[in-house]
């Protein structure tokens, strides 16, 4: 079984797309290149202000900087590859 991450951040209308895997990904018509990223379990609700996800990058990736100087809303989607059937299992806005 091979799992691969896919994490879908949205700053403003711009979309910028990763993956765990050591190689680019291909899915939704786009590559999803590589990046080392740590994330927390997911934490599951009802209660959509509930459900949390810590996600950690290094301080000089390319997302990290635009996290850093952004002050609009960004939003996360996680979306899990196994054996090429993808589904998404995380969407949320980010905070901090």
């Amino acid at each position: 079984m091979q799992l691969v991450e896919l994490y879908l951040f949205q700053i403003g209308v711009n979309y910028y797309r990763f993956t765990s895997s050591k190689r680019a990904y291909n899915y939704l018509s786009s590559s999803w290149q590589p990046l080392p990223i740590g994330r927390s379990s997911l934490t599951e609700s009802g209660d959509v202000a509930k459900r949390s996800l810590d996600v950690s990058v290094d301080i000089n990736s390319e997302i990290a900087q635009l996290l850093l100087v952004n002050t609009g809303s960004v939003s996360i989607t996680l979306y899990r590859a196994i054996d090429g059937t993808v589904k998404k299992c995380f969407y949320g806005d980010m905070a901090g």
